[in-house]
């Protein structure tokens, strides 16, 4: 309730206080702190458990003492430094299979998850857990959690970082006369996916950068599933390729790299496919976004660093 809009009053008749004031010693005596306060105490445990929701906390100067690690899922991972944060004091759990007992060793106070990936009713008996709901817009939550946790003057900074680093950015981009196209592809051992822009990989690409999807991709699609044959219909002039860590997905990228499909695209035929790594991952967070769409825009304006070539794989 304290993670939420409403007023302490509120939640003192709520939770059976008809007395605010009496609600707030109570609180006081057993917490330590006023409940206004509480979230913003320095010292409270945080866990969180959905991809990203770690980066918010660190970008804020918090460390949770646990989150979900998405290594396992990405053939590369790029680490991102956080000022007065140690990566290794965050227990990081399987986010494919949550170990509870884990969990519940490290002794948070909070939990945060997201409605993304709804936690089990275990989570409860562990510490209080609060769902956030989901969304691309890293600005607004970031925000909304800064105001929650009394972080407001680290959010302002990085959103003014992030908005200077993206005017320089497209501004850069913009000067290449023609915007050009650009898609983002993940092979995993089920499916080849295009993604679009209602999702977080589209927002960076097409809200922030200013890019643009292949033309026949249509508006406001979070992502499509796509055969191989069907490849040289939305021919993206820029692919930022990611393949899962699995043999299947493995094959199934030499299958991709090895198909006339695939060698007829101009994008492969100029040397315009690149690594994506973890960027699936980390454009689900404020720090990790402004990592991605430097590392975006920099593969764009230069074409020989970090090029794949349609006979290498990754």
């Amino acid at each position: 309730m304290l993670f939420s809009s409403e007023r302490v009053k509120q939640i003192a008749k709520e939770v059976g206080y008809k007395d605010e004031h009496y609600f707030s010693r109570v609180f006081k005596k057993s917490e330590g702190v006023a409940p206004a306060s509480y979230l913003k105490n320095n010292h409270i445990r945080i866990a969180v458990l959905y991809y990203g929701l770690d980066d918010y906390l660190m970008t804020l100067g918090l460390t949770p003492v646990a989150a979900l690690s998405y290594r396992e899922r990405v053939s590369r991972n790029y680490s991102l430094p956080y000022p007065g944060v140690l990566e290794q004091e965050i227990v990081r759990l399987n986010g494919s299979r949550l170990n509870y007992e884990e969990l519940a060793r490290v002794r948070p106070d909070l939990i945060i998850g997201s409605d993304r990936l709804l936690p089990g009713e275990l989570l409860e008996s562990i510490a209080p857990t609060v769902v956030l709901k989901h969304t691309d817009n890293v600005e607004q939550q970031l925000s909304r959690l800064s105001r929650i946790l009394g972080r407001e003057q680290q959010a302002d900074d990085w959103m003014n970082c992030y908005t200077e680093q993206k005017h320089l950015l497209r501004s850069r981009l913009e000067a290449q006369n023609v915007l050009p196209t650009v898609s983002f592809i993940r092979v995993s051992s089920e499916f080849y996916r295009l993604y679009g822009a209602s999702n977080q990989t589209g927002t960076l690409l097409y809200r922030d950068l200013g890019l643009s999807p292949p033309l026949s991709f249509p508006e406001q699609t979070g992502a499509v599933d796509f055969e191989i044959d069907e490849l040289p219909h939305y021919n993206p002039g820029y692919i930022f390729l990611a393949a899962d860590p699995t043999l299947e997905s493995r094959q199934r990228l030499k299958t991709l790299l090895s198909s006339n499909e695939w060698s007829s695209l101009d994008a492969v035929k100029q040397s315009r496919v690149f690594d994506a790594g973890d960027l699936l991952f980390k454009t689900l967070g404020p720090s990790g976004r402004m990592w991605a769409m430097s590392y975006v825009a920099s593969r764009i304006g230069r074409l020989n660093d970090r090029i794949i070539h349609a006979n290498r794989g990754l």
